[in-house]
């Protein structure tokens, strides 16, 4: 690692010491990316962190490189992977909300490239960003219901948003992926449920039976 490189990370080590005493609900989280420094957030936090953030004297994190979704079945995550153009570092935000009706707010007004990116995270993952200029479908038609990059959404499509196509199907398409979404319904509510519980007590290990040796 260069003297520069060295330098730009333990600034960023810095910066980031600091927003967490400014901001308590913020986590640094040094092992969840290979290349990234990591900062878990809460949702009502985010625009704060964003703009203190995008302000940084010696390392401001000025460029948004990307906003995705990560479905964890019990939550959604928000990744948002910014750069420091001036200094080369990288750090990834992280905002967590509910799998179902999650809202975080817009960082349209930082940085304007995000709105395109938060129309696609809404549309496949289901966050709305709340003062979005436009929160609408990017990719997929406006009568589409769903959010196909949720892991209990059916391989094949989900059969309420297939009903207008029906015609173009091959039969007994639409019946093949009812029966596949009950299926991730119940996959999905298995995995919640092995997450969430209690880890079970080791079993004991079996007694060692006597080799033949012994017994003779």
């Amino acid at each position: 690692m260069t003297d520069q490189a060295t330098h730009t990370n333990e600034s960023l080590e810095t910066r980031l010491n600091e927003l967490a005493q400014k901001i308590p609900s913020v986590e640094i989280d040094r092992e969840r990316f290979r290349d990234h420094l990591c900062v878990l957030v809460n949702p009502e936090d985010l625009l704060q962190v964003m703009e203190t953030v995008v302000d940084w004297i010696d390392i401001p994190m000025n460029y948004l490189r990307c906003i995705t979704g990560v479905d964890q079945l019990t939550h959604i995550e928000v990744v948002y992977i910014l750069t420091s153009v001036p200094a080369g570092a990288k750090l990834a935000i992280v905002a967590r909300c509910p799998r179902d009706g999650g809202v975080l707010p817009s960082i349209t007004g930082i940085w304007e490239t995000a709105a395109w990116q938060e129309r696609e995270t809404w549309e496949f993952f289901g966050v709305e960003f709340e003062g979005h200029p436009d929160l609408r479908r990017l990719l997929t038609p406006e009568e589409f219901r769903g959010f196909p990059l949720l892991k209990d959404y059916p391989k094949g499509g989900d059969p309420d948003d297939l009903k207008a196509v029906d015609a173009f199907l091959p039969d007994g398409w639409l019946e093949k992926m009812a029966e596949e979404k009950e299926n991730r319904k119940k996959w999905l509510a298995d995995e919640i449920a092995k997450r969430t519980q209690e880890p079970s007590e080791k079993p004991k290990p079996k007694p060692k039976s006597e080799s033949a040796s012994e017994k003779k």
